[in-house]
């Protein structure tokens, strides 16, 4: 009977398109956020770890639990686990919980937020109109996402050295920043590899 349901729920996590990595399930999602629509996987437990999954409540509405270091704007900081809640791209959140009271925190009422990975990372995100920007990757162009992850996966701003603003990623804008005498780079762009193309770009200018 076991086996039998171990079977059931494998061909239902591979209609599902979820694969299994290292006992966690990738689910992968479609986000709407203030700088266009990016795809978000959320790794959750898998069955090797013995952890019921109610599948339809896996969505898209706030980020992994980590703890984050918030600073406000009059200075005072502390820290707290808590997700960021995007389920309103216009208005992204942090709730805070100290007994029974729930605090909800936004973007302009902050300095930063940040968190440090378990490989000791520190990714630190800056409020901005409706969200924060977490800077992800360092180079000559500097890419930031909305959640707290490391990598380029969930890129939707960068910035032209660390004196430029900080614009939304599209094909226009990466095309202003990077110079026109690296045809590889361009081509990439044309393609709308763009996350490929900066890191081709920042590698070439090291």
């Amino acid at each position: 009977m076991k086996n039998k349901f171990n079977i059931v729920l494998s061909l239902l996590l591979l209609s599902s398109g979820m694969v299994f990595s290292q006992g966690y399930i990738p689910v992968t999602t479609t986000m709407s956020t203030p700088y266009g629509n990016v795809q978000y996987t959320n790794y959750v437990p898998g069955p090797v770890n013995r952890y019921y999954i109610n599948l339809n409540k896996l969505g898209n509405s706030s980020s992994m639990t980590y703890e984050f270091k918030v600073v406000m704007k009059n200075d005072s900081s502390f820290t707290a686990k808590t997700k960021i809640n995007v389920k309103d791209d216009k208005h992204h959140t942090i709730v805070i919980k100290n007994k029974k009271v729930k605090t909800v925190i936004h973007p302009s009422e902050t300095k930063s937020l940040s968190r440090v990975t378990v490989d000791g990372q520190k990714i630190s995100g800056i409020p901005a109109d409706s969200c924060w920007l977490f800077k992800t990757y360092s180079g000559r162009i500097n890419t930031y996402s909305f959640l707290a992850e490391p990598g380029m996966s969930l890129i939707t701003a960068i910035q032209d050295g660390d004196e430029g603003a900080i614009i939304p990623l599209t094909k226009e804008n990466l095309l202003e920043m990077v110079e026109y005498d690296d045809p590889k780079v361009h081509q990439l762009i044309e393609k709308d590899d763009l996350v490929t193309a900066i890191k081709l770009y920042n590698k070439k200018k090291k």
